[in-house]
């Protein structure tokens, strides 16, 4: 995570935290991740030195004005005026990250090939919040590249139970054994 994330995150989550926004703001910085991983050309642009910064924050204006809160558009629109457009979805993990860590909630994000059933979702939660000791929020995501079974990642420790990686185990202690 650069500097320029760090500080822009850290200063807006102690101006929500201020202002009892955390939560708000928390929701509104998640809807902003997806929205702009939907559409990275959105950052590009607003990251193109040839139009002038005015119209880049006109841009925002457009967009967010009046859907997300005040100190969240503001925080978008000074990055792009100092020059730092393409740090904007780093500044929103930051923040995020923040959140999560003063409010004791570990956060795992879950990969498998398939969607998980309700029951699965809840014995996972319940596997790690025992593991852990706190709060679990998890976060998934479907890649069919897994093929199978589960890859979780939480507090920087990678779980993994995937087909996929049990192929890739086999295939370097069969190369290991083969002269």
């Amino acid at each position: 995570m650069s500097t320029v994330a760090n500080e822009y995150g850290k200063a807006l989550y102690a101006l929500s935290d201020e202002e009892g926004l955390n939560s708000e703001i928390l929701g509104q910085v998640r809807n902003l991740i997806d929205v702009l991983d939907d559409n990275p050309g959105f950052i590009k642009v607003l990251s193109f030195p040839s139009i002038p910064a005015s119209e880049r924050m006109d841009e925002i204006d457009k967009v967010f004005g009046g859907q997300i809160n005040s100190y969240l558009l503001s925080t978008l629109k000074l990055l792009v005026k100092r020059g730092h457009a393409g740090q904007i979805p780093d500044v929103l993990r930051e923040y995020e990250k923040i959140w999560y860590e003063r409010s004791g909630i570990a956060v795992a994000h879950v990969v498998s090939a398939v969607p998980l059933s309700k029951e699965q979702k809840n014995a996972l939660l319940a596997k790690l919040e025992k593991k852990t000791g706190r709060d679990v929020e998890l976060i998934f995501r479907i890649d069919p590249e897994v093929i199978g079974g589960v890859s979780v990642s939480i507090d920087g420790e990678l779980l993994e139970d995937t087909v996929r990686s049990r192929i890739d185990r086999m295939k370097r202690t069969l190369s290991e054994k083969t002269l």
